[in-house]
């Protein structure tokens, strides 16, 4: 609907619930499952759910008789192949990589569904290649600056959901606090999300997705960095600031990734391409929380047994010599085996989140490269030009599809 000098700051409005709701998320979810139980966080969807389908049916346009006929001609031509095979694929993929957090990579189980899912997902993109009219347009990964936002999107996306599933582990597992408390603590990071949006759609017009991208990365990365040095001691107000800046760098970036992606595409392509980048992002984001906890249960469970090591005798100069003395007075004169277990237990959790955010920081170290390298907006280039040319510009919002 909105024309090229007005896609950056659309996007960013648009952008800006999708992106704070799991901010939010946790501190409604805790205040619910508090205050009532664990049911009312599935219940309280079910009032969203009828005011969205009212909303819908009042407020979304009407097809017209042409387009549907065109749906009664086209509706032979659904590719009902590629969409089971999209769902197998991806299910067996992401049920594989969460498994293999408690059993291991090389568990059978493990090994099978990550198979399965590899080469269901090889002859999904066979099918979409082939077909007419794909349920997912793999074509538009030829355009080179819808494919490499589209990277960049995935692994920001999939690092912004993992840590989101890591840090309440961390207050509530580690630390004791209520899921009221921890859901308080991250909400200052979907503020910063939300303010970085609106940033971000006022100066994509004036800097570019280029620099927008590079910018909110770094950010990320200085934000995310302050979360590989966690300790059992360390409070949630302690990490506001870098919260904070997370959260700045994930406004600055995820707008301005999509806009750029979608810029590159053709409005009789937009349908599809949009719901592409939307299905994939949240693909992304379901294999980022997958692969980041398998990492920190496979993380914890090493430093698990490094700290047993030190526990033996003759052990005293071992590397976690000062984690096992803490333990040791935990267990008390008694050597209260469950507490020593419990502080084993925590202290082992804690390195390997430390571990596990290090990989979101050299992930998001890496993407800054693709980010400069990363193509322009070329329906904001071609306005820019014209303007530059004294040429009388006049864009107006059209929909897609008129009616």
């Amino acid at each position: 609907i909105f024309p090229p000098n007005e896609r950056g700051m659309a996007n960013a409005v648009l952008g800006i619930p999708v992106m704070m709701a799991p901010a939010f998320g946790p501190t409604i979810g805790g205040y619910l499952s508090t205050s009532f139980s664990w049911n009312a966080i599935f219940l309280i969807n079910v009032p969203i759910g009828i005011v969205a389908l009212i909303l819908a049916i009042l407020i979304l346009p009407r097809q017209t008789d042409a387009e549907k006929q065109e749906v009664v001609e086209d509706k032979q031509r659904f590719d009902l192949p590629g969409l089971a095979l999209s769902i197998i694929g991806f299910t067996a993929l992401v049920y594989g990589i969460t498994e293999a957090g408690s059993k291991g990579w090389g568990n059978s189980t493990v090994l099978t569904f990550v198979l399965i899912g590899v080469v269901v997902l090889a002859a999904f993109v066979v099918v979409e290649l082939r077909v007419s009219d794909p349920v997912i347009d793999l074509r538009l990964f030829a355009n080179y600056t819808f494919t490499i936002s589209n990277i960049v999107l995935w692994v920001v996306a999939g690092m912004l959901f993992g840590s989101l599933f890591l840090l309440p582990l961390f207050f509530e597992n580690i630390q004791g606090n209520s899921a009221l408390t921890t859901g308080e603590f991250l909400i200052s990071q979907g503020l910063a999300m939300g303010v970085g949006m609106a940033l971000s759609g006022t100066l994509y017009n004036r800097l570019g997705p280029r620099v927008l991208t590079v910018s909110g990365l770094v950010l990320l990365v200085i934000g995310t960095y302050s979360l590989t040095r966690l300790d059992v001691n360390t409070t949630g107000m302690s990490l506001q600031i870098w919260l904070i800046l997370r959260g700045l760098g994930m406004g600055f970036t995820m707008p301005a990734l999509q806009t750029v992606g979608l810029s590159a595409v053709s409005n009789r392509a937009m349908a599809k391409a949009s719901s592409l980048v939307s299905l994939t992002r949240m693909v992304a984001s379901a294999i980022g929380v997958a692969a980041l906890t398998t990492y920190l249960t496979q993380r914890g469970i090493s430093y698990g047994q490094d700290i047993a090591k030190s526990l033996q005798a003759g052990q005293a100069t071992h590397h976690f010599s000062g984690v096992a003395a803490t333990c040791v007075q935990a267990a008390g004169p008694t050597f209260n085996q469950a507490a020593l277990r419990a502080c084993v237990t925590q202290h082992a959790a804690v390195l390997g989140l430390n571990d596990t955010f290090l990989v979101v920081v050299i992930c998001c170290t890496a993407l800054i490269v693709l980010a400069l390298i990363m193509g322009r907006d070329p329906a904001l280039q071609a306005f820019k030009g014209a303007k530059a040319r004294g040429e009388d510009v006049v864009l107006a919002r059209e929909p897609v599809l008129s009616e």
